[in-house]
């Protein structure tokens, strides 16, 4: 029946011949195939549907001679094909199918690298633009420093490594040793009486009972 069926549609382009007029003139077609069902004493789903199958083995075996290999099929390589030969009239039309999907593959492959070439470039430049902007930023800090600060800073690092408690013991002591220091400044400089006066706790004696 295989062979009948091959034989059939091959003298009736109008069933696989794309390029034809009355290609897709369903009705037309459908006489045709009922032609076929009634020679073979088939019904014509059951025709139509043995067309379809021998049609969808014929180009999964024209896929594997393009290297493309069938993601259900344990085999690799080229596969084998009974009525390769018998089918070849159809073979320009399904090998169009193949090669409109290698292309449309090709430029899927063009596009995600460009893509990722795209996105790797943004991110490259933004990592440099930001280590550039970083750098900047830490020259002019640097640059308005002097020793002094430099110090400091120093002390800084130091310092964050201690405990809350000590820290806050640490900041208090050093706030009354820069306090007594600009003091001693403002008197060497004969500016104290513009100082302001600390403030002093009076003490008041409680009263004696008599």
């Amino acid at each position: 029946m295989s062979l009948e069926i091959i034989n059939f549609v091959k003298s009736h382009p109008i069933l696989y011949d794309t390029t034809n007029p009355d290609y897709r003139k369903i009705r037309e077609r459908e006489k045709v195939w009922e032609v076929l069902a009634k020679d073979t004493f088939e019904s014509v789903d059951k025709v139509k549907k043995k067309w379809k199958n021998l049609r969808d083995c014929y180009h999964r075996y024209l896929k594997t001679l393009h290297g493309i290999n069938d993601i259900n099929s344990s085999r690799p390589g080229p596969m084998t094909f009974k009525w390769a030969n018998k089918m070849e009239f159809c073979k320009p039309f399904l090998e169009m199918n193949i090669e409109k999907a290698e292309e449309v593959s090709s430029k899927s492959d063009n596009s995600n690298y460009s893509e990722e070439s795209t996105f790797n470039f943004t991110i490259n430049n933004t990592k440099k633009r930001k280590r550039s902007d970083n750098d900047s930023f830490g020259n002019l800090f640097h640059n308005t420093l002097d020793a002094t600060d430099l110090i400091f800073l120093g002390y800084s690092h130091t310092i964050k490594t201690f405990s809350p408690t000590r820290q806050i013991n640490l900041k208090l002591k050093i706030a009354q040793i820069i306090m007594e220091e600009e003091l001693k400044q403002l008197e060497e400089t004969g500016m104290a009486d513009l100082a302001p006066c600390p403030i002093v706790k009076e003490e008041y004696e409680e009263p004696c009972n008599i």
